[in-house]
């Protein structure tokens, strides 16, 4: 099986389907684009069964509004359910920060919208407990008294 960027796997259904299209003068870029983003769709896609067994205990999680296929936590948490990965928050001085298809998401604004009470000390503490990976953004002519691990 030939691995590609964005076609997984090429089996042999796939090379019959071609050479179909090549034998009968057919446009054989349908057939390419189709199978190309075949994958890809299901990545957008917000995938419930996957959000309810990634929970902590006590955890709860919301859908960002104009991302709907990702979550975030009380925990402080930010996933891409389709494509089951976490995303690293980034840590600035005063607030928390994550960037989705270089849309800039401020937590806090999120937490207010979903009733929760925004902590920054205790979403980093989640963060080093659970040894989830984070950006920091802090410079260094500040002395911060954060907790940041090394």
């Amino acid at each position: 099986m030939a691995k590609r960027k964005y076609i997984k796997y090429i089996d042999d259904g796939y090379i019959d389907k071609v050479a179909h299209y090549i034998n009968n003068d057919l446009p054989i870029f349908d057939i390419l684009h189709e199978e190309a983003h075949r994958g890809y769709n299901k990545i957008n896609v917000f995938n419930k069964e996957y959000s309810d067994q990634l929970m902590l205990p006590g955890a709860q999680y919301k859908q960002i509004d104009i991302f709907d296929h990702c979550i975030y936590t009380n925990f402080g948490r930010v996933v891409n359910s389709g494509a089951q990965k976490q995303y690293k928050l980034n840590f600035t001085m005063t607030t928390v920060v994550i960037y989705i298809s270089s849309t800039k998401i401020s937590l806090t604004e999120y937490f207010e919208k979903a009733g929760w009470t925004y902590n920054y000390d205790e979403i980093l503490d989640n963060y080093n407990k659970y040894d989830w990976d984070y950006k920091i953004k802090v410079w260094e002519q500040y002395d911060s008294p954060k907790k940041f691990k090394e």
